[in-house]
């Protein structure tokens, strides 16, 4: 009975010290990736006097391979499982870090895949999508033209890749990955860095709120008055502010707009101040005016914004005025 007792102890203090050593070893792996991650950094390659493209890209894939080593030693000898959503997770940080599109894509294909549906983080899995999309933003170190055909260019993403990825991964996903406004944000910038136009922009913009459902944040909203602004296209700025800044109960802004002037007894009285809209996307809606010619309109746009943001949005008032110096000159 004893040497019962003695031997079931034994095997509970093998299977703790078991777990201990396995949890040590995968704080030590996440803790080398993450100082990899740093390592790849714009300001870290900055600070390091590394900014030459080929350098750049040198530098990155090392210690993207570096990293992929490490994960599969944790695998090996450490009884690290090769899916775990955290060490995954970080590879593919690594690679947004990074700008490699094309082996974080690899990698989050090849996890929801092979991953283990008993152990899933929800929302680790969506920032690994969210990262997927951070590595497609614009690559400040990208090569171009290089003669050197053993390096590939990584620098501007097709916004219509963008877009393709978006629909058929985040669609074919959905069903088990929740969609997050980080994907969104993401998928947003990494179109607005590449831009050709803002049209791809605003179809991931719109299927987030409308598809998915999402309530846009603020830095959404201002993503996409940011997007349209360069272009003047303000009807469409107008309608994002009116649909996802304003609620319906408050009036509509186009409905203000048609009047000449602004009766501020009457129309503050169906609105109230939100934080929907920043600073940042009062400039950009107002861009979107100034650019298209729309002067009048967009120092009527900016009186109603400062009341909605509870700000005097100085930039966008300096915006106004040199859009007023330039037509009368």
């Amino acid at each position: 009975m004893n040497y019962v007792m003695s031997t079931t102890t034994n095997n509970k203090n093998n299977k703790d010290s078991e777990k201990e050593n396995i949890f040590e070893a995968m704080k030590l792996t996440l803790e080398v990736l993450r100082v990899l991650c740093v390592e790849v950094t714009d300001e870290n390659l900055i600070k390091n006097k590394i900014t030459s493209p080929l350098k750049v890209q040198e530098t990155r894939a090392i210690a993207l391979a570096n990293a992929r080593a490490i994960a599969e030693i944790a695998t090996a000898f450490l009884g690290i499982p090769k899916y775990n959503a955290k060490v995954t997770s970080l590879l593919i940080e690594i690679c947004a870090t990074a700008k490699f599109p094309k082996e974080a894509k690899e990698m989050v294909d090849e996890y929801f895949a092979m991953r283990n549906d008993d152990e899933t983080d929800l929302i680790g899995d969506a920032r690994m999508l969210a990262n997927v999309f951070a590595s497609m933003r614009y690559n400040r170190f990208h090569i171009s033209h290089s003669r050197n055909t053993n390096h590939k260019e990584h620098g501007i993403i097709a916004e219509s890749e963008i877009l393709d990825y978006f629909f058929e991964t985040c669609v074919k996903t959905y069903h088990f990955v929740p969609m997050w406004s980080d994907i969104i944000e993401n998928a947003c910038r990494a179109c607005r860095d590449n831009r050709t136009s803002p049209d791809a922009l605003l179809k991931i913009y719109y299927a987030g709120r409308d598809k998915f459902e999402l309530k846009l944040t603020t830095q959404s909203v201002g993503l996409a008055l940011s997007a349209l602004s360069p272009y003047g296209r303000w009807k469409e700025a107008l309608r994002i502010v009116n649909e996802d800044v304003l609620e319906a109960s408050m009036g509509s802004l186009l409905t203000t707009l048609d009047d000449e002037s602004i009766d501020d007894n009457n129309n503050n009285k169906m609105m109230i101040p939100t934080d929907k809209i920043d600073e940042f996307g009062v400039k950009h809606l107002v861009l979107a005016f100034t650019n298209a010619g729309e002067i009048d309109q967009a120092f009527s746009v900016l009186r109603l914004c400062q009341f909605l943001t509870g700000k005097d949005c100085s930039k966008a008032f300096e915006i106004i005025e040199s859009a007023r110096l330039s037509s009368s000159a």
